[in-house]
């Protein structure tokens, strides 16, 4: 793994990590991930990265398996390569004829940081 600028998180670092974890053959390692090799990966990443992992419940989850672990730490360290291809498709939909809509430039809902959604807008100082 490198700590530099660009870091890219790919499976061989993973698994070279767990492999570190039970000191064991690269090949050996499994896809399941237990709790302690769990918590073993995000202090192992953490030092590596030279960063801080606030990782919610959800992603938490996700990270049970080897490749729900990559896809985890890729969002959470490579956050501007997830987050250009987020915005670049959130909300947007292609209807039957192929045309792409987009619901925000068609008067739809608009999106929220929290991710709920609101119909309409709301005045300065005033409760949806």
């Amino acid at each position: 793994m490198s700590a530099s600028g660009g870091a890219k998180v790919g499976r061989d670092d993973v698994v070279e990590i767990l492999a570190s974890f039970h000191t064991r053959p690269f090949a050996d390692i499994p896809e399941r991930i237990d709790s302690m090799e769990l918590a073993w990966l995000v202090h192992q990443v953490e030092q590596r990265y030279g960063v801080r992992l606030e990782l919610d419940d959800g992603q938490l989850g996700r990270m049970q398996t080897v490749s729900g672990a990559v896809d985890v730490l890729r969002e959470v360290i490579e956050p501007e390569e997830h987050s250009q291809h987020r915005l670049a498709t959130a909300g947007r939909h292609a209807s039957s004829d192929g045309a792409v809509h987009d619901p925000a430039s068609e008067g739809g809902p608009e999106v929220r940081p929290s991710g709920r959604t609101s119909n309409h807008s709301t005045e300065p100082g005033t409760r949806p």
